[in-house]
């Protein structure tokens, strides 16, 4: 029996739950973002994103392109009450469901007679319970069912197939395939490879040589192979970022520089999969390969805002404790993980 693994996503979720209670906004561009000036745009509504406005983007920045952009602070326990009432329907159905992240799931419909029939009344029931649009991919694996629910959006239901997949993944931007970030999309890009029909066409050979292990995964999935089951419980022990470089002193605050980029790029997973975590650890190597860490760990968890602060705290401890002159590698990691709708019910 072919499978029938469908990937859901929550159009802009987190602006999409401020909009429930600012309509008047609905028309107008809106962002969720993190207060102060390293302060990151969270999500965006779509008026927005017509400027330009993403995830990730600094406040600043932001403000440039779209002077007239309204900032919402983001309200964490709003957002998970939301996602639970989402998530108990999608669970209504009885079928595998596999939680990625606050506004993102996997289920496993197969043998289902008519799963087009259901998505229509989950996403029904959706909008009418919570005021929400939910957009479905259905394919016959995960990597292709992803693809999918990108494709429509917002509140859209595609359905890719052993028919149509090439065509559509040839369609595709670099950034429109799960699994190509801003670095391979760049490393690509200076190959002359600008879209999924070009990816299409590289050997096995050349994308395990560019990418690694991942490459071999890659070649699979443009051709429709992707094994991996939906799973209903999902684990991690830590979280991070690190990069190297080339035996460098720290100029014009070059190494603060790039830890707030390896900071907010964990903020964004902790928020987008409801990640909490007790403890923090900067990371680095001196120009001799020795490695020096720094932690901190508390009882209860940290609140995505203090990350930037305290990764700061713990750069310039260790630098100056250990009286480091160039730095080969930086990194920022969290650890003792938990999910924040557990954590936010301990409270309630």
């Amino acid at each position: 029996m072919d499978r029938q693994i469908v990937h859901v996503d929550l159009d802009a979720f987190f602006a999409s739950v401020e909009l429930l209670e600012h309509p008047e906004w609905r028309h107008l561009p809106m962002a969720v973002a993190g207060s102060g000036e390293r302060g990151i745009i969270t999500t965006a509504n779509y008026p927005a994103r017509a400027f330009g406005i993403h995830s990730a983007l600094p406040v600043f920045l932001a403000k440039q392109r779209c002077p007239q952009l309204i900032l919402v602070p983001p309200n964490r326990k709003k957002y998970s009450a939301a996602s639970q009432r989402v998530f108990a329907i999608l669970k209504s159905y009885g079928h595998p469901v596999e939680k990625v992240s606050i506004d993102e799931a996997y289920l496993d419909l197969t043998g289902h007679p008519d799963p087009i029939l259901l998505l229509k009344d989950m996403k029904r029931r959706v909008r009418e319970g919570e005021g929400l649009t939910l957009s479905c991919g259905l394919s016959f694996n995960k990597f292709l069912a992803k693809i999918a629910s990108d494709y429509q959006k917002p509140d859209g239901l595609t359905v890719i197939d052993e028919g149509n997949y090439q065509r559509i993944i040839a369609q595709l931007p670099l950034r429109g395939i799960h699994g190509i970030g801003p670095r391979s999309e760049e490393k690509l890009k200076k190959l002359g490879i600008r879209n999924g029909e070009d990816l299409m066409a590289l050997s096995e050979e050349f994308l395990v040589r560019t990418f690694g292990k991942s490459g071999y995964e890659l070649y699979g999935k443009l051709r429709g192979i992707d094994p991996r089951k939906v799973r209903e419980n999902r684990g991690r022990k830590s979280l991070g970022s690190e990069e190297t470089f080339a035996p460098q002193k720290n100029h014009s605050g070059f190494f603060e520089a790039k830890l707030m980029e390896q900071v907010a790029s964990v903020e964004k997973i902790m928020e987008e999969k409801a990640i909490t975590a007790r403890s923090a650890t900067v990371k680095l190597k001196d120009e001799h390969g020795k490695i020096h860490t720094k932690s901190r760990t508390q009882r209860g968890p940290f609140e995505l805002d203090e990350l930037e602060d305290l990764a700061l705290e713990l750069f310039e401890s260790l630098m100056e404790r250990e009286k480091i002159n160039k730095l080969r590698l930086l990194g920022f990691s969290v650890s003792q993980l938990g999910d924040r709708n557990v954590e936010q019910l301990h409270f309630l």
